[in-house]
């Protein structure tokens, strides 16, 4: 809910400001296929879409190799192939372990 400052001359008149933070609405940002890739020089310079863990899984791709970017209409990356940047499933001990 957006409230008026105290001292408005018209609390029931909705701010025009614009924030900084949040952009306006774009549409075509909606339909944008944002990826993160992987930027390990194993790869030679090569894309590959990086391996995100999900809240069950443990690994990925290191943060320092990640960088998002956009796809354009239609194309597709492979997944990285590397060994130490595939993504394992977490023991459910694990899990409650964390939730604790």
């Amino acid at each position: 809910m957006v409230k008026a400052d105290k001292d408005s001359s018209d609390p029931d008149k909705i701010p025009e400001e614009e924030c900084d933070i949040h952009t306006s609405f774009n549409i075509s940002g909606m339909f944008k296929n944002r990826v993160m890739v992987c930027r390990d020089p194993r790869h030679e310079g090569e894309l590959y879409e990086a391996n995100i863990p999900n809240a069950t899984q443990s690994g990925g791709c290191p943060q320092e190799y990640l960088e998002e970017m956009v796809l354009e209409p239609g194309q597709h990356l492979s997944k990285c192939s590397l060994d130490d940047h595939r993504v394992k499933s977490k023991k459910v001990r694990d899990i409650i372990n964390e939730l604790r």
